[in-house]
């Protein structure tokens, strides 16, 4: 019975080794730049820019990104919960965001605005989820923008710099 009892202990263990090894994040890491040859739906103000790059950082607590396009810096708390970060752009302001990790890996990274946009309340969701390709390499990213003018969905295919 003790053997029995120490195996399943053990197989216990295992599994829960193996559980957190497949749930722990991939290193995002890096500067990317846009492919916009394999990217769809871009809109027209990031096809006519000259060259597209993000820099991303990331330690145990945060993802930290930052745009070329916008300029904007956004960190996400790895722990999933909500801050407020500042935006720039065509509409600059507050948005509250957060990430939310998935089991296979990947990330999904969800910003929302509450704008006042000609004297009317205006709410922008946007929802990104990124994977990581090509033994870390490319980087996959499916945008989802929801505001009062429908909804947009794009998919941005990023290149790792060397």
């Amino acid at each position: 019975m003790k053997k029995f009892l120490t195996a399943c202990g053990l197989l216990a263990v295992t599994f829960a080794v193996a559980a957190a090894m497949s749930a722990a994040m991939p290193d995002y890491s890096g500067t990317w730049t846009l492919d916009k040859s394999k990217s769809k739906d871009l809109p027209p103000m990031m096809v006519s820019a000259e060259t597209l790059e993000m820099t991303v950082t990331q330690d145990k607590e945060k993802l930290t990104i930052k745009n070329s396009l916008s300029g904007d810096e956004v960190s996400y708390k790895l722990d999933g919960s909500k801050a407020k970060a500042q935006m720039g752009g065509r509409m600059p302001g507050e948005a509250t965001i957060y990430l939310e990790q998935k089991e296979d890996g990947k990330v999904v990274l969800h910003v929302l605005r509450e704008l006042n946009f000609q004297g009317n309340a205006v709410t922008i969701t946007i929802t990104e989820s990124w994977e990581l390709m090509d033994n870390g390499k490319t980087l996959k990213a499916k945008r989802t923008v929801e505001s009062p003018r429908g909804t947009q969905e794009m998919e941005m295919v990023y290149t790792k710099k060397v």
